[in-house]
């Protein structure tokens, strides 16, 4: 008489460890070349076009929240030929919270949270600001590695910007610093670490407004800008050190 073999049963996967699968089914994102600029980036599509399948495949469930945001209108000049033009564009900075779930047992999720922005002179620029942290959320997540179009033109952008920020300070003194609007590059590592530190971007930005007098915090200037970025270094720094000897 023939004995019957046992079935092994399988033990289902948890959530962190269907990420796991998915991290080793899309291991890599090809960076996509921009028509009409001089560089290859990663977009919101190329990341849910690779990462969407192996989603449906482990039966991992992803959802999008807005939590705030903050808006602007910021006039924009471009120059063409010999003729500057100004345009209005709307500015938008949202906190996006992206939650993971495992559809086969739903009270096991996990959450994360991302920062985006959207520049538009239409109404695109809150679609662009949730797809761009939406985009940075997954590829923290996923730890996906990226890289550049095999044609591309081989330049060290990361290098060149890299040089971008550490340049301006030898470009201006301190006493031109409180008279110049803040840049680009100091407006983003203040937003970042006021979300960081402060959890709630848009009430810290309301606190900043009202004891800078300010009616915009693009309004700042960057020598205070600057100030305030090393104050709240030194709270990101005390915080982990808090947890760490907690």
């Amino acid at each position: 008489m023939e004995k019957k073999e046992k079935k092994v049963k399988e033990i289902p996967l948890n959530l962190h460890q269907k990420i796991n699968k998915i991290m080793a089914d899309v291991p890599y994102i090809q960076k996509t070349y921009l028509q009409g600029a001089n560089y290859s980036s990663v977009k919101h599509d190329d990341v849910t076009k690779k990462l969407r399948p192996a989603l449906v495949k482990y039966g991992v469930v992803m959802t999008t929240d807005v939590l705030e945001y903050t808006s602007e209108i910021k006039t924009i000049r471009t120059q063409k030929g010999n003729n500057t033009y100004e345009k209005l564009h709307f500015v938008i900075f949202a906190t996006i919270k992206v939650a993971f779930i495992d559809m086969d047992n739903p009270r096991d999720r996990f959450e994360v949270t991302s920062i985006g922005q959207g520049i538009d002179a239409q109404d695109k620029a809150i679609g662009k600001a949730i797809s761009y942290g939406v985009k940075y959320a997954l590829l923290k997540t996923f730890a996906f590695e990226t890289g550049d179009d095999p044609e591309n033109d081989n330049i060290d952008y990361d290098q060149d910007v890299q040089e971008k920020k550490t340049t301006i300070n030898e470009d201006f003194t301190k006493s031109e610093l409180e008279n110049i609007k803040v840049s680009d590059i100091s407006l983003s590592e203040l937003r970042t670490l006021i979300q960081e530190t402060q959890g709630s971007l848009a009430k810290y930005e309301r606190m900043l407004l009202k004891s800078e007098n300010i009616k915009s915090i693009t309004d700042l200037t960057e020598a205070r800008a600057r100030r305030i970025i090393h104050i709240l270094q030194n709270r990101k720094q005390s915080q982990k050190e808090e947890k760490n000897n907690g």
